[in-house]
């Protein structure tokens, strides 16, 4: 597992060796990204006198699978793989739908508010909890898919796709409601 536009902790490495298990130094083995982006420190590298053959991989900015192929055309290939999560510590939230609506007091909404939680490079970010606040003119919120569950705020999970969404209750003062 690694983190989307982040440097792997540890180097990828392989080992190459004889019939007997020995180590085989001097062996040319070539890294190739085949899957997912990403960039590796060295396309071809040289088996030390330990016969191993270490790059540094670092993953692409695309959240998802990705892979390194790592071969040696006498001693065969090995697939490296990881599982690249987006950039929780980069969450950005955007409003999607919903804002700028105009509805009677004390009523709520027909269009429920929804916002989209990325990290930098556009990874939807799914299972944040979002926190729904007024900060003027009161009100309640409820869950997707009716005002029956109304509180007065509501924290909201994203989906798969990075989306949350509320109905709202406008307060009961005319005016402005944020």
């Amino acid at each position: 597992v690694g983190v989307v536009g982040r440097a792997m902790l540890d180097s990828i490495s392989v080992r190459a060796v004889s019939d007997e298990g020995l180590p085989v130094p001097g062996v040319d083995i070539s890294f190739q990204v085949i899957q997912g982006g990403g960039t590796v420190s060295e396309v071809t590298k040289t088996t030390g006198l330990d016969g191993i053959a270490r790059v540094l991989w670092d993953p692409s900015t695309r959240a998802g699978r990705q892979e390194l192929l790592a071969q040696s055309g006498s001693l065969g290939t090995v697939l490296f793989s990881l599982d690249a999560l987006p950039d929780y510590d980069t969450a950005e939230v955007e409003p999607v739908d919903g804002n700028e609506q105009q509805g009677q007091v004390d009523t709520f909404l027909p269009i429920p508010l929804r916002a989209r939680v990325r990290d930098q490079f556009g990874n939807p970010l799914p299972g944040l909890v979002l926190n729904w606040t007024f900060t003027g003119g009161g009100g309640a919120t409820a869950w997707p898919g009716g005002p029956e569950a109304a509180a007065p705020g509501l924290t909201s999970p994203t989906d798969v796709n990075g989306i949350t969404e509320v109905y709202w209750k406008l307060g009961t003062q005319a005016g402005l409601q944020e």
